[in-house]
């Protein structure tokens, strides 16, 4: 094990100076900021040695969530109809009508669910843009007001690669949830166990999830992660619209 906490170059030379055949990545930050998650990747193709997990591009694709859904609608893969604002003042009343209600709010560059919170939902357009102020005061990068998707929520682990790996489907179960709460995997779901959210858990799809459906899950799972640049393993997030249909 070689920890690496705000450089690389520690690491770098360690890794020389052993001669290692391959690294094992899990380095998911750097000094706390996952927008650097692809800088290690990065030092280790530079020095010619292999390691586990997807490319730079890919990992920075898949922070930057406002650049990953313009790449996937333009490969004519599913994604909600979302407004990206880096102002409060950009979303103005005319932007905000056209998407509809409910909205979900979620910051475009953060991950582990950060800026995610059982007030993330809104049925009315009143305190939304206090919540994009809000946002936008506490993490760097624009906001996603995405149309709220009501359905079911998916995922598709992906293993070990996207090209001929397999490909596992589960759900979010939020039945042991208390009544009254958005079925929504906040931050708390992840993190807190005093959150009431916290009892969300991951199963196997249900049987009530029909085949066709789920070839149609797994189908644009990996058309998103390969569109995304993946090349290793990794996991795709799908939630059904109000329509039934999977949106990544």
């Amino acid at each position: 094990l070689i920890p690496v906490d705000r450089t690389l170059d520690h690491a770098l030379s360690l890794l020389l100076d052993r001669k290692v055949d391959t690294v094992f990545n899990l380095v998911e930050s750097l000094g706390n900021d996952s927008s650097r998650e692809p800088e290690l990747p990065t030092l280790l193709e530079e020095a010619g040695i292999p390691y586990t997990g997807n490319p730079p591009a890919a990992l920075r694709l898949a922070y930057r969530k406002d650049q990953a859904r313009q790449l996937l609608a333009a490969h004519s893969l599913p994604v909600a109809p979302c407004l990206t604002v880096w102002r409060t003042e950009e979303a103005t009343d005319g932007k905000l009508e056209r998407l509809g209600l409910p909205v979900f709010v979620k910051p475009a560059r953060a991950d582990a669910s950060i800026g995610i919170d059982q007030g993330s939902v809104f049925f009315n357009r009143r305190r939304l843009k206090k919540r994009i102020a809000s946002l936008l005061e506490q993490v760097s990068g624009p906001v996603l007001i995405e149309e709220y998707l009501p359905g079911p929520e998916f995922n598709v682990a992906i293993f070990p690669n996207p090209y001929t790996g397999t490909l596992s489907l589960t759900e979010i179960d939020f039945s042991r949830c208390p009544e009254g709460l958005s079925p929504v995997v906040t931050y708390g779901s992840k993190w807190l166990p005093e959150a009431p959210e916290y009892a969300a858990f991951s199963r196997p799809c249900s049987d009530r999830t029909g085949k066709p459906l789920q070839n149609e899950i797994l189908r644009i799972s990996r058309a998103a992660f390969l569109t995304l640049g993946g090349t290793s393993y990794g996991r795709v997030d799908l939630r059904l619209d109000v329509r039934g249909r999977p949106v990544v």
